[in-house]
C-alpha cells in the first residue's frame, strides 16, 4: 500500500511537472508572437503608407504623360531648353 503512495505521488510530481513546463514554454512562446505580431502591424502600417505615396507617384506620371507633347509642353521646351521663340513675340534687345 505505501509502495502505491509513493508511486502515485511521484505520477502526480511528473505530471505536474510537465503541465507547468508546458506552461512556461507556451506562454514564452506567446509573448514572442505577440512581440513578432507587433512588429508585422508596424511594418505593414509602412508599407500601406509607401503604397500611398506610390498611388500619389503614379498619379503625378499620369498628368505628366497626358502633358508631354501637348502644344503647350512643346512651348515650354522650346523657350527654356531651346532658347526659341514664338514667331509672333516681340524681341527687345538691348540698346549699345
Amino acid at each position: 500500500m505505501k509502495k502505491r503512495k509513493t508511486s502515485h505521488k511521484r505520477s502526480v510530481i511528473l505530471i505536474s511537472t510537465i503541465v507547468l513546463t508546458m506552461i512556461i514554454v507556451l506562454g514564452s512562446h506567446s509573448i514572442s508572437l505577440l512581440e513578432q505580431r507587433e512588429f508585422l502591424m508596424e511594418q505593414e502600417e509602412e508599407l500601406m503608407l509607401q503604397i500611398q505615396q506610390q498611388e500619389i507617384r503614379r498619379q503625378e506620371i499620369l498628368e505628366l504623360e497626358e502633358f508631354i507633347g501637348t502644344p503647350e509642353h512643346v512651348r515650354i521646351v522650346a523657350e527654356e531648353e531651346l532658347d526659341l521663340v514664338n514667331p509672333d513675340a516681340i524681341i527687345f534687345r538691348p540698346v549699345d
